[in-house]
C-alpha cells in the first residue's frame, strides 16, 4: 500500500500536536508577539549610539558644533550618550568660546548636547539640536561680555540653554559677583527678541 507525501506530514504533524498549538495563536498572543518585536527593535535603534566610538571622533564632532552653533569647543573630557529623558550626549571637561580668537574660555564641567531621534544610524548622522547646560558654575570674563551677548542675541533659534547655573565674575577691584541658579530663557515673536 503505497502512503502520498501528504498523509506523511499529516501524520508527523498529528504526532507533533500542532493543531493543539493552534489554540494558542489566537489575537491576544498575536498582538503581544508584534508589540514585543516593535519594543525591541525601537530598544535597540535608541540604545544603539551606545556603541559608537565618541573618544575617536572627537575632533568631528567639536567641527559639528562649530559648524552648527558657531562656537568653539575644546573637549578635553569623556563623551558618552544617554537615553533618558531624551537622547543626549554628555561631554565632560569642555572649554567654550563664543570668539573664533579668544583666551579666555568658559570652561564647564559637563555639559549636554540634545540630539534628533531621527539620525541615530551611525556617528557622522547625528544631528545636534540644542545645547543644555545644567546644574554648573560658570565663570564669565567682563571683558568678553559684550560679545557673549552680541552671540546670545544674534541666534533665531533656542540653541544655547543654561538652568540651575551659577555665573560669576570678577570685578576690576578683584570682588567675585554670583549670580545662582540662573536660568537663560529665550522668547522669540516676529520681531522681538527677549532674554
Amino acid at each position: 500500500m503505497k502512503t502520498s507525501a501528504s498523509k506523511i506530514i499529516k501524520l508527523w504533524l498529528n504526532k507533533l500536536k500542532f493543531n493543539k498549538s493552534k489554540n494558542y495563536l489566537n489575537k491576544h498572543t498575536v498582538s503581544i508577539g508584534i508589540s514585543t518585536i516593535f519594543i525591541l527593535t525601537t530598544l535597540f535603534y535608541f540604545l544603539r549610539p551606545v556603541y559608537f566610538d565618541y573618544q575617536g571622533n572627537k575632533k568631528l564632532f567639536e567641527n559639528k558644533i562649530n559648524t552648527i552653533f558657531k562656537l568653539k569647543m575644546n573637549i578635553d573630557g569623556n563623551i558618552s550618550y544617554k537615553i533618558f529623558p531624551t537622547p543626549r550626549i554628555l561631554v565632560e571637561n569642555v572649554d567654550l568660546n563664543f570668539i573664533k580668537k579668544n583666551k579666555r574660555a568658559i570652561k564647564i564641567k559637563k555639559l549636554y548636547i540634545l540630539i534628533s531621534p531621527l539620525n541615530l544610524n551611525n556617528f557622522k548622522n547625528i544631528n545636534p539640536k540644542k545645547i543644555l547646560v545644567k546644574n554648573q558654575e560658570l565663570k564669565i570674563h567682563p571683558t568678553n561680555f559684550k560679545k557673549y551677548f552680541n552671540y546670545l542675541t544674534l541666534h533665531k533659534e533656542k540653541t544655547l540653554v543654561f538652568k540651575n547655573s551659577d555665573f560669576f565674575f570678577i570685578d576690576a577691584q578683584g570682588n567675585k559677583v554670583i549670580f545662582n541658579n540662573t536660568n537663560y530663557k529665550e522668547k522669540f515673536s516676529k520681531s522681538n527678541h527677549q532674554i
